[in-house]
């Protein structure tokens, strides 16, 4: 008999044992890939800090989160400077508007799963040197929560890196609003 862990289930154990127990494709035919999106929301603008990809992300970087914002979506990479050395990144991203994702260089253990509302999303993903991750839309949601984990303890905030201008949050445990525009 096949059980099924409710969302709720997964990301707790996601969150305190760095671990996913089910696994669940990150996306299907209802998941296209994403496509540009418009930079105009009546919920306000993102900060300028998350925009853009830092110009020298890539494989075998130390230790670390980097993500960013641009005219696709979002995108949230993972990698380290251990090559052949398993390290896992485990999270959980929260949106006020719904998440559409498509997976990006994951292998057969990484996951992605989101919740029955759509608007939560626990990962996990085995790192072997090399650039896991995943790509996903929110539309214009007004917050973006993101809750981030390697080998199962808090990441140090100073490893995780937000857009071109390799910015950091206060915790591994943030959220990044969008703030009214003026007229």
């Amino acid at each position: 008999m096949r059980t099924t862990r409710t969302f709720a289930g997964l990301a707790a154990a996601a969150l305190s044992a760095g671990t996913l127990l089910v696994v669940a494709p990150a996306a299907s035919a209802a998941d296209p890939a994403p496509t540009p999106t418009t930079t105009t929301c009546s919920t306000g603008q993102l900060p300028s800090e998350i925009k853009g990809r830092l110009a020298g992300f890539k494989a075998g970087l130390p230790d670390g989160y980097w993500i960013w914002r641009d005219s696709y979506g979002w995108h949230l990479r993972v990698t380290h400077d251990e090559k052949k050395t398993k390290k896992v990144f485990t999270g959980s991203i929260t949106s006020s508007e719904k998440l559409r994702s498509v997976r990006f260089r994951t292998e057969a253990g990484d996951r992605f799963v989101r919740s029955a509302d759509g608007r939560s999303a626990a990962f996990r993903f085995t790192n072997y040197g090399g650039v896991d991750g995943v790509d996903f839309a929110v539309g214009c949601s007004k917050d973006v929560t993101f809750r981030l984990y390697e080998n199962g303890k808090a990441i140090d905030a100073a490893l995780i890196h937000l857009g071109s201008a390799d910015a950091h949050p206060a915790a591994n445990v943030f959220t990044i609003s969008r703030t009214a525009t003026t007229s």
